[in-house]
């Protein structure tokens, strides 16, 4: 353990098998008013440790290079055992706040790996932005990471680059919670008993809109417990909400026991925020064998999907409403209990080269559009 009011600077850490913590790095006797910087240069080990594997608190920046922490909490009576706690926004619960009066940032470089962890495999606490490269957090008790820097004053994002992989962890994959832009690269979330990923961008209309891009190709497949209904974890594939516009490219959303995605442009109680929410779906994009509808949306703007599948799906193919235009260039919804596609837009809804058959719906094979219905044949 660590503990003292100045900087911290360790290279090459490793620990194993302790009976408590793996290792505790505490700045934070500096104060709010003189934030240290803690920084664990070269690499970093944890493995089967009693506890938490590594925990650091400053009021500082934390910057670690390539972390592994596996195994931890091995303590049968223990209520800790997370891979990796990293936290500089220091929450006081008596002040429903951070007491860090500074937003400094968390970043993990190189390839950071948080398996079989007891707790949670990472989580990250900032005012700051925090950054990470090539997550992979698999086989948690919990979440296989919970990052969160949606606190007071803070506007900084989450950025993920690299390849990040979240699977068969006890609750959701992954959970973003952010007041700022998040950007995720080449996102794997797949067979944990809660939701595949989950990001909460909404920040109540007191910055610039939160954007919310992911990029590379995304795949959320047999997320959840197979129960729906009150008795089930939500799992979805993947979740957003955003008050800015949602762009997510190569999407592929199968086989989860509810929802493949929820892409809402607007916070969850439905309020329009004032920034631009445009969705865009770019790629190709599939929802194919979900316990309920296999893309839901809403957006206040346009929204713009193509190559889309969207097939077998226990609710529609595609549900979703827009005050905007909706343009569906090239896709298939068919074989799905409900409808293939359920779109109501106040303008305009397109779809060009879509078809849909043997859906139920209640109706037969109907689909139903709102506004103004525009149907071309061909797929651009």
């Amino acid at each position: 353990d660590v503990h003292r009011n100045r900087s911290i600077t360790v290279n090459n850490l490793y620990t194993d098998s302790n009976g408590g913590y793996g290792a505790i790095l505490d700045n934070s006797y500096s104060g709010s008013g003189s934030p240290q910087n803690v920084t664990l240069t070269g690499w970093g080990g944890f493995y089967s440790n009693g506890d938490d594997g590594l925990d650091v608190w400053s009021y500082g920046a934390i910057t670690l290079y390539n972390i592994t922490a596996n195994d931890n909490g091995q303590n049968a009576s223990s209520s800790t055992g997370w891979g990796a706690y990293l936290d500089n926004c220091l929450y006081d619960s008596g002040l429903s706040a951070c007491t860090a009066v500074s937003p400094r940032g968390i970043t993990l470089n190189g390839a950071n790996t948080f398996n079989g962890n007891y707790q949670d495999g990472l989580d990250a606490l900032s005012l700051g932005l925090i950054k990470a490269s090539s997550l992979t957090a698999n086989g948690n008790g919990d979440n296989g990471a919970y990052l969160d820097n949606q606190w007071d004053f803070g506007y900084f994002g989450v950025t993920l680059t690299g390849s990040n992989s979240f699977g068969s962890n006890g609750a959701d994959g992954l959970d973003v919670w952010s007041n700022g832009v998040v950007t995720i690269s080449n996102l794997s979330a797949n067979w944990n008993t809660g939701d595949g990923a989950y990001i909460d961008a909404y920040n109540f209309d007191t910055a610039p809109g939160a954007k919310v891009t992911l990029t590379g190709s995304n795949s959320f497949r047999g997320n959840g417990d197979g129960i729906t209904g009150p008795a089930g974890d939500p799992g979805a594939g993947l979740v957003v909400y955003s008050d800015s516009v949602i762009t997510i490219n190569n999407l592929t959303a199968n086989w989860n026991t509810q929802a493949g995605a929820v892409l809402i442009a607007s916070n969850a109680g439905g309020f329009w925020g004032p920034f631009p929410t445009n969705f865009n779906l770019t790629g190709v994009n599939t929802f194919n064998g979900n316990g309920l509808t296999g893309l839901y949306f809403e957006s206040p703007a346009n929204v713009s999907i193509t190559k889309i599948t969207a097939d077998d799906n226990g609710g529609a193919g595609v549900y979703g409403t827009a005050d905007g235009n909706i343009t569906v260039a090239c896709g298939s919804m068919t074989n799905n209990t409900g409808y293939g596609w359920d779109c109501w837009s106040a303008m305009t809804v397109t779809l060009k080269g879509v078809f849909a058959y043997g859906n139920n719906g209640g109706l037969g094979n109907t689909n139903e559009a709102g506004g103004t219905f525009v149907y071309v044949r061909s797929c651009p």
